[in-house]
């Protein structure tokens, strides 16, 4: 006789307090998501190996805005840009934007001095709402980083591209 099994599983959302987000987190970076906890809905927070930001963070981060999902993200980023590690939003550079759902992904990329760092980048995803709901970074300290130096190929690619291809941003032309 075969008997079989039925197994639930169940989502958990626990709201986060600072006190239970102590270790592995700087003080820094405590105190930042404090701040957020009290304007909006943290689900899960992911940190970074080094324990001076956050690697990932889920929730309802910010409150629904008819605003485009690009203005969405770059202000939440503005405005907590220090939970990720990000001295200047003015560093960051919008690559792409596209939707998945009704929901849209807005992609940029870490620049220093306008050169984007390979790898070093931030994406957001914003809901039909314009609410942020997850948001994932890779980025870099600059100070980490050293002298930028370009062979003269490579000074002379970059140029030619932007004299025959002037920089224009991916149009979102979605909320």
């Amino acid at each position: 006789m075969t008997r079989m099994h039925a197994v639930g599983v169940a989502l958990v959302v626990v709201t986060l307090s600072a006190s239970s987000l102590a270790q592995p987190y700087s003080p820094q970076v405590v105190e930042a998501l404090e701040d957020l906890s009290n304007q909006s809905t943290v689900e899960l927070v992911s940190p970074h190996d080094d324990g001076e930001r956050i690697r990932s963070l889920r929730g309802r981060l910010t409150t629904p805005s008819s605003d485009s999902a690009r203005v969405v993200f770059r202000r939440f980023l503005s405005e907590h840009g220090t939970l990720f590690g990000l001295p200047d939003v003015a560093d960051l550079r919008v690559t792409r934007t596209f939707d998945i759902g009704d929901s849209r992904v807005v992609r940029m990329v870490q620049t220093v001095d306008g050169i984007p760092i390979v790898g070093a980048r931030v994406s957001g995803l914003v809901d039909h709402e314009g609410q942020l709901r997850f948001v994932t970074q890779s980025l870099v300290d600059p100070t980490e980083l050293g002298q930028v130096v370009l062979s003269p190929v490579d000074a002379a690619r970059i140029a030619s591209v932007a004299l025959i291809r002037p920089h224009v941003e991916p149009s979102d032309d979605h909320a």
